[in-house]
């Protein structure tokens, strides 16, 4: 899809941000991440705005992801220390 997108050179905001809206979903495997940022490259062109609101929820997810790997490994830090 992202492919026939850039190379059709499709201008449809709509296609466009329902692909990156599916891509966010897998925004978190390689593969997924790649399609995502390549697709922004392009769409950037074009909406430089729209695009940047992606990126930015992108950044959130991957924070929250984050922060979440940092409390988990806080919590089995914690129940560790408790065990001794």
């Amino acid at each position: 899809m992202v492919g026939h997108l850039i190379t059709t050179n499709s201008r449809d905001p709509t296609a466009i941000e329902q692909t990156l809206d599916r891509l966010l979903d897998v925004a978190c495997h390689d593969a997924g991440l790649a399609l995502f940022r390549r697709l922004c490259r392009y769409y950037w062109t074009i909406n430089p705005e729209a695009t940047a609101s992606y990126v930015l929820a992108y950044r959130d997810m991957r924070d929250d992801e984050y922060q979440r790997d940092d409390l988990s490994r806080e919590l089995e830090s914690e129940d560790h220390d408790e065990s001794r």
